[in-house]
């Protein structure tokens, strides 16, 4: 899975964001069921955008299906 996910800062103040991009896998029977859904890949990002600024985001993650898993 590639990932482009673009901030901006629409404030005053410069904000510090600390996030985390997860692909996980999910129950193709109940796929909005969150307690089934299994961690496949995560990418962390820290950084700071000042007021008026953007930041973007950008990665990879690997997936993981099978006849019981689909992707998310």
């Amino acid at each position: 899975m590639t990932f482009i996910l673009s901030y901006k800062n629409v404030g005053e103040k410069a904000i510090k964001v600390d996030m985390e991009v997860q692909c996980i896998s999910a129950s193709r029977a109940e796929p909005e069921n969150g307690k089934h859904w299994q961690k496949w890949s995560a990418q962390n990002f820290i950084f700071k955008i000042a007021p008026g600024e953007t930041h973007e985001v950008r990665g990879r993650l690997q997936w993981y299906a099978d006849t019981k898993l689909i992707p998310r």
